[in-house]
């Protein structure tokens, strides 16, 4: 399987060449393109006549990652994200689709090059503005109890919670990233501002209130 190499980790890459519009497809956070396979978050399966680029991100999946919470925060992975998109579909305007983490750095890179896009199908979408500070405080008990347990109780204090409305029905499943991995992203999402899109005349793009 091709692999791409940013600044910090090789991606693992795999495009299904139909002819037609590129698109790239991206997945959740601690999970991968297989786990999202499985949690039916697959949002290109079935897609026919496109361009269809997947990928793991850093530290997930069978891409490599580094022991550097940094590595993970929002710029990084829509840096890696628009580093893809100069390599398969350099200057042609992409269709983004993703849910959670993959929406987060969707809009990321939209909002600084948001003529890269020229349209973004988003899920599951990650919390932000006054919603965020509850969840990064679940993020960084996520990491202190991963540190100080490990990732497999981690796991056993989440086995049989309620599940999001957009995985119900889907089997259970466990993070596809490295242990070390798991707790860096974690770190990352409470230590990374999420981003805040400020309309202005130039740009097609409009804050909205995110539920997830």
């Amino acid at each position: 399987m091709p692999t791409f190499e940013v600044p910090g980790a090789e991606l693992a890459v795999a495009l299904s060449d139909e002819g037609g519009h590129p698109v790239v497809q991206l997945h959740g956070l601690t999970s991968s393109r297989a786990r999202d396979r499985v949690l039916n978050l697959d949002l290109g399966r079935g897609l026919s006549g496109t361009r269809l680029l997947r990928y793991d991100a850093r530290g997930h999946g069978r891409s490599t990652g580094r022991k550097v919470p940094e590595d993970y925060q929002w710029q990084n992975l829509a840096d890696d994200l628009l580093r893809l998109l100069d390599r398969w579909f350099p200057g042609e305007r992409v269709h983004g689709v993703g849910p959670s983490m993959g929406t987060g750095t969707l809009l990321h890179a939209a909002s600084r090059e948001p003529g890269r896009f020229s349209g973004l199908t988003l899920m599951v979408p990650p919390t932000a503005w006054e919603t965020r500070a509850a969840q990064a405080a679940n993020y960084r008990a996520a990491a202190a109890l991963i540190e100080a347990v490990g990732v497999e109780e981690f796991l056993a204090t989440t086995r049989g919670a309620t599940p999001p409305p957009a995985t119900i029905g889907a089997p259970e499943t466990v993070p596809d990233v490295a242990d070390a991995s798991c707790r860096r992203c974690f770190e990352a999402r409470h230590s990374a501002i999420c981003l805040i899109l400020r309309p202005s005349r130039e740009s097609t793009y409009r804050r909205r209130s995110w539920p997830g």
